[in-house]
Parts: C-alpha cells; sequence; structure tokens
C-alpha cells in the first residue's frame, strides 16, 4: 500500500515540477511588426498550473509576468472554461468523500481530500469538500479538529534549497521503516520509501535516486542518527565542507517532515499497525518466529 500511495504520489510530483521549477521568465518571441515583443507563454504550462490548483495571479508570479499578460493568454487560448471547478452534485461527491475517509481513516481533513480529488482529475471548492466531510462523518468532526496543528513560521528562498530527510518507525517492531525526503520550498515529497533495515546505505539509494530526477539540494535537514552519515558524506562531497551543506538536529525541529509524518501514519500505516497489532493478538503473527517475520516482509514488501 505504501508502494502505490509513493507511485501516485510521484505522477502528482510529476506535475508539481512544473510549478517548482518555472520561474524563469518566458522567452521573447521575434516581432515582425512594430510595438512590444510578444512573450511566450506554454498553453500546456498554464493548464498544468491551473489543474493543482493555482491561481491566475499566483501563476503570473510564477511566471514572473503581470496578471494581465496570464490573463491574455488564458483568453487567446480559451482555457478558461476548460480548466474551471468540475461539475458534481453533492450527492455523487458525498459518495467519493465517503470512499475515501471509509479507506484511509476518520481523521483526514479537507486538504488531503481535496489533494486526493484533484489525483482523480476533480476540481473541488474546498468550501464543498469541507462541507461534504461534515455531511459523511459528523460524528467525528469534534475529533478532527481537535487534532488540528498550529503551523509554525517557515521560510526558504526557493525550491532545492533545503531537503528534509527522516525515518518514520511507527512499524519497526514488524521490521518496517519509512525513509522519506521533502523539498521544503514546495513540500514536494522527493523519496517515500518502506525498508526492511535502517541503515545508512537504504537512505543514501533513496537520497540519490531523488537526486537523479529532482536535482541536487542547496542543504538537507536530518536528525543525529547515524542512518544519515552517507547522505552527509554526499552532500559535502558535492557543495563542499564548510558551508553547512548538512544540518542536523533533532526531529523536533525538522518541522517540513515531521508535519507529513502524521499525514502518512494517519492515511496509511495506521492500517498496517492495526492489523500487525490484531495479528499478535490472535495468535497469527509472532515477532520471536523469524519464518513469521520473513513471510511478513515477503507479503507487505517484496513483488516478484
Amino acid at each position: 500500500m505504501v508502494r502505490n500511495w509513493t507511485r501516485s504520489n510521484k505522477n502528482v510530483s510529476q506535475c508539481t515540477r512544473v510549478a517548482v521549477y518555472s520561474l524563469e521568465s518566458p522567452s521573447v518571441c521575434s516581432a515582425s511588426t512594430s510595438g512590444r515583443p510578444k512573450l511566450q507563454i506554454c498553453e500546456d504550462t498554464l493548464i498544468q498550473l491551473r489543474s493543482l490548483g493555482f491561481t491566475w495571479e499566483t501563476i503570473s508570479k510564477m511566471l514572473l509576468v503581470s496578471r494581465w499578460t496570464i490573463r491574455r493568454r488564458v483568453k487567446e487560448f480559451g482555457i478558461e472554461e476548460e480548466t474551471g471547478h468540475s461539475d458534481l452534485s453533492d450527492e455523487e461527491l458525498d459518495v467519493i468523500v465517503q470512499q475515501f475517509i471509509s479507506q484511509h481513516g476518520a481523521l483526514v481533513g479537507c486538504s488531503i481530500v481535496s489533494g486526493s480529488l484533484r489525483s482523480m482529475g476533480l476540481r473541488i471548492q474546498r468550501d464543498r469538500v469541507r462541507k461534504s466531510i461534515g455531511r459523511v462523518d459528523p460524528s467525528n468532526s469534534h475529533i478532527r479538529w481537535a487534532v488540528t496543528v498550529s503551523r509554525r513560521s517557515y521560510s526558504v528562498p526557493g525550491p532545492n534549497s533545503l531537503w528534509h530527510i527522516d525515518g518514520h518507525h511507527s512499524l519497526v517492531n514488524w521490521g518496517f521503516v519509512i525513509h522519506k525526503g521533502i523539498d521544503g520550498f514546495s513540500r514536494m515529497v522527493v523519496f517515500l520509501k518502506c525498508s526492511t533495515n535502517n541503515n545508512s546505505e537504504t537512505v543514501e539509494e533513496c537520497f540519490i535516486e531523488a537526486t537523479e530526477q529532482y536535482d541536487w539540494p542547496s542543504r538537507v535537514r536530518t536528525d543525529h542518527g547515524g542512518e544519515n552519515e552517507k547522505v552527509w558524506e554526499r552532500m559535502e562531497e558535492r557543495r563542499g565542507a564548510s558551508r553547512d551543506s548538512y544540518l542536523d538536529g533533532t526531529s523536533a525541529h525538522n518541522q517540513r517532515i515531521e508535519r507529513l509524518w502524521r499525514d502518512v501514519f494517519g492515511t496509511v500505516c495506521h492500517t498496517f499497525y492495526y492489523t500487525f497489532q490484531a495479528m499478535e493478538e490472535c495468535g497469527a503473527l509472532q515477532r520471536t518466529n523469524k519464518l513469521h517475520m520473513f513471510a511478513l516482509c515477503r507479503l507487505f514488501i517484496y513483488q516478484g
């Protein structure tokens, strides 16, 4: 399930890369007539950014042009209607939201549900999503409000300025460790992998694969764990040893990653956590039995 979640998240990340890296001014078209040259703005870029939920004003800032330029291109391409909100009745929306909550738990909030809808190609107003959650699961509304996390101030200069890396150990009793990295500026997950060890080589492999896809970060932030040593070495080789290429501290200060661990456990890991607990309680799983643990890893991680 973690692997499927990672795969779908990576698909969204491919779209998000357009938003992360489209920070250069559009090129200028050569004009055959007098007057100011026309800026070259790709129609597909506007459609992709809009489909991710960005406003036209935000898109204009990403592309470093005025909002009026964006408005003219929107009218020229005829994409205003094409990228509007999805025509979905409250009843149809409630069915989709109910299915999502039943699969991922009652603590999922508006942002996670909205993200799931976007991955399905549906653009629904946040107010409608919030009301739908209240209709299909009113009994747990007070619980969702109780676990709301207050955001602290956070600021980095831009994409790839700082990556946050950490390991999640809620399933470590059964031999599973999840390693994750996130870009601090865009909050894009650059890697998410479930492994059967917490070795530095495993974290290094995840990190290098992420750099091949998203380029190298300027700095990384990790905790003090020895599993991060290989990443520290790679960063110093790439960026230099005297410029704080890696920042290590307590997990509590690794704000971006700690916030997302809550979402990962609440929407993914909790299913396996309580399943494994139930298996132990009924005697179907014994952690001291090597054959049981091998079968568990074979069933939930290894494929083919």
